[in-house]
């Protein structure tokens, strides 16, 4: 009897009714240890790389106005989705509703025709389209492991500190109260945990330019990127507390540069972090001076928890140990870009780790993690390619770091950090246009309705930059502005493929 009731429900589960309603079984997760993640090569434990947290069924499945189609996967810790082919000027609105959450996407959430569901808790997704066109369900990922920061459906517990008891918390560390504002952890393909870093340029026009290790890419440069900001604990007392600052979510517009090889990612996103994480563009240098005497700092998120701080020594240009064999990503790295940070005074790096910055003495950015053998009792040997000697490396269609990072071919070898939200680092000058735009503000939202819109910079009065998106020919863009004190705003509008074209505007 128990067989047939259990038969039944898989049956109907599997069947598309009349209604619109569709249900797709998922396989089931299966349990993963702590052991399972790190990768053996030739018998040795290596390379922690990103944290593998999810699998991706790929589906390419279609849902037209007003269906539904709810996916389940049994024992699945997390789902999430990427939905595909979508025509912005017709959408009218896509939901997706977890065991314990509802979330709705406009055409204002929209990338490059793609909406990157968040990640959300449980084993049940259900996505619902209502528009004129259609839409199309890429690929769903299920969580095979606890996502370190969610509180998971079934039994409420905090995943808060998941990482080896080893690591520090930043706010521990007074030497990273700038730089860390500038780090973030990443999700790529739906699948992998990662830590970036916000990054200055020459031309500090705050491009909200992101740099990370290629690896956490799997060897799929076409991979969605969400950016999490603000995830950190804010009190050394408790380190085992909740993170208690605000957190912010952004997707990634555009993959700059990609080299397998020296393990380079640099991506570009859609809009640069608010004031409400205030963020930190961290500057960098390519000298290639180190000092193997010197305190150096890494920050970043290991097994996806919150923001931890590690200071090595014994720093020296080394052969990263997987040179000339293959890494679990398919890659051979190039000899002698690596720095080794030889010891570890605090701390160490974990999988999830992948793509944090190593900083020295002046809180530039000077190196980039691969991975190494870094655990709470092995307090050395970890890896991160060198900044100075990536910089000019070029591969196929994508562009150097130099290229990306000194735009105006400065020759620069040491830059400075940026503080958006610091009203001395303003480099604001408003031009005047003769287009017209029409603002509207209700309920914390700004929109701007013009023709084909393709950037927007909003600033206060005294020159602060808000807000910086650019868009793909919209005509008309929302912005959230409900978390600035600001009753007065400038906006700046761009039109078309154009830098040219402009106007300036005011709204109260």
């Amino acid at each position: 009897m128990e067989f047939k009731q259990s038969l039944f429900l898989l049956l109907s589960l599997l069947v598309c009714v009349k209604t619109g309603a569709e249900n797709v079984i998922l396989p089931p997760v299966q349990s993963v240890s702590n052991n399972q993640i790190i990768t053996q090569i030739n018998g040795i434990n290596t390379i922690h790389g990103s944290l593998h947290f999810a699998e991706k069924y790929i589906l390419n499945s279609t849902l037209d106005n007003n269906d539904t189609k709810t996916y389940y996967s049994d024992g699945a810790y997390s789902m999430s989705a990427l939905i595909t082919r979508i025509n912005v000027n017709k959408l009218d609105s896509l939901i997706a509703t977890s065991s314990d959450k509802k979330v709705t996407y406009l055409p204002k959430d929209i990338i490059n025709e793609t909406i990157d569901t968040e990640v959300f808790d449980g084993s049940t997704l259900s996505i619902t389209y209502y528009g004129k066109d259609h839409v199309n369900v890429e690929y769903v990922c299920t969580g095979i492991i606890p996502l370190p920061g969610q509180r998971i459906a079934r039994n409420k517990d905090s995943q808060y500190g998941k990482s080896w008891k080893c690591m520090v918390n930043t706010v521990c560390n007074s030497k990273t109260e700038l730089i860390r504002r500038s780090v973030c952890r990443l999700i790529v393909g739906g699948t992998e945990l990662g830590t970036g870093t916000l990054i200055n340029n020459t031309d500090e026009d705050l491009r909200p330019y992101v740099l990370t290790s290629a690896h956490v890419f799997k060897g799929n440069p076409k991979s969605s990127v969400k950016a999490l900001f603000g995830f950190e604990v804010e009190d050394c007392d408790r380190p085992s507390e909740p993170a208690q600052s605000e957190t912010e979510t952004i997707t990634n517009l555009e993959l700059l540069c990609f080299y397998p090889e020296y393990d380079i990612a640099l991506f570009e996103l859609n809009s640069i972090p608010s004031e409400t994480v205030n963020p930190y563009w961290t500057g960098w240098d390519i000298s290639g001076l180190i000092d193997d005497k010197e305190e150096y700092i890494c920050i970043h998120h290991p097994y996806g928890d919150v923001k931890k701080v590690s200071v090595g020594t014994d720093l020296k240009l080394d052969d990263y140990s997987l040179t000339g064999a293959k890494t679990p990503e398919g890659y051979r790295f190039a000899s002698n870009v690596h720095y080794n940070v030889q010891t570890w005074l605090t701390g160490t790096t974990q999988g999830g780790s992948s793509g944090s910055g190593l900083w020295n003495n002046d809180n530039k950015l000077m190196g980039v993690l691969t991975g190494g053998y870094g655990s709470c009792t092995e307090l050395g040997r970890d890896y991160y390619w060198s900044l100075a000697l990536a910089w000019d490396k070029k591969n196929g269609d994508y562009m150097s770091l130099h290229e990306v990072l000194d735009p105006s071919n400065t020759q620069t070898m040491q830059l400075s950090g940026r503080d958006l939200y610091s009203k001395e680092s303003s480099k604001y000058e408003p031009i005047d246009g003769d287009k017209t735009v029409l603002v509207e503000r209700d309920y914390g939202l700004t929109t701007i309705i013009a023709d084909k819109i393709s950037e927007i910079q909003i600033h206060s009065l005294d020159g602060r930059l808000l807000n910086h998106t650019r868009v793909d020919s919209l005509n008309s863009i929302s912005v959230n502005t409900s978390a600035w004190s600001n009753k007065l705003i400038l906006i700046n509008v761009k039109f078309g493929n154009t830098n040219k074209e402009t106007i300036k505007v005011m709204a109260k």
